[in-house]
């Protein structure tokens, strides 16, 4: 049996305020810890908030390094009988904080070429870079220029020259 802590005279009155000085301790230590329940979660919400803002800011949206393989429909002027070749390109790319390097690989009828990316850019899931295509005797610069959609590259590839572009699509 417990001892008591009060005096038998006035026993009632005496241990009704020993209860009531427990229950109000047991009232303020709960409102004190559920109040630092409260902000302890409002404290992991906020730092879950910055970190996913963080990741989505610092990480891009589809990593664009890679083998990717495009192909032009309809490229050229086309052949003595009127059908147009398709022109299939090989990018690989490789990104270096917002640069872009790697090269474009051409496959033609009888060789292969490949053109060292220049100038190559990535500003979020846009990027854009310029190859020199040297043939023969003759230079031809491309600028290219997208982005990247669902791990699929999707934008137009332009001469220099002031020509139309050409819409490529290409996958891994």
């Amino acid at each position: 049996m417990p001892q008591r802590h009060w005096k038998p005279v006035g026993e009632r009155l005496i241990q009704r305020d020993w209860q009531a000085h427990i229950t109000i301790g047991r009232r303020i230590a709960h409102a004190r810890l559920s109040a630092v329940g409260r902000v302890a979660e409002d404290v992991k919400k906020r730092f879950s908030l910055v970190l996913l803002a963080t990741l989505a800011w610092a990480l891009p949206p589809a990593p664009i390094d890679g083998r990717w393989h495009a192909a032009l429909d309809g490229s050229g002027r086309g052949n003595q009988y009127g059908t147009r070749r398709k022109a299939e390109f090989i990018l690989e790319l490789k990104a270096d904080g917002t640069k872009l390097k790697g090269h474009v690989v051409t496959q033609g009828p009888r060789q292969r070429f490949s053109d060292k990316v220049q100038e190559g850019r990535i500003d979020g899931p846009n990027f854009s870079f310029v190859t020199v295509a040297k043939r023969r005797r003759t230079e031809r610069r491309f600028s290219w220029s997208g982005s990247i959609e669902n791990n699929v590259l999707h934008g137009y590839r332009t001469p220099a020259a002031g020509a139309k572009g050409q819409p490529f699509t290409a996958v891994r």
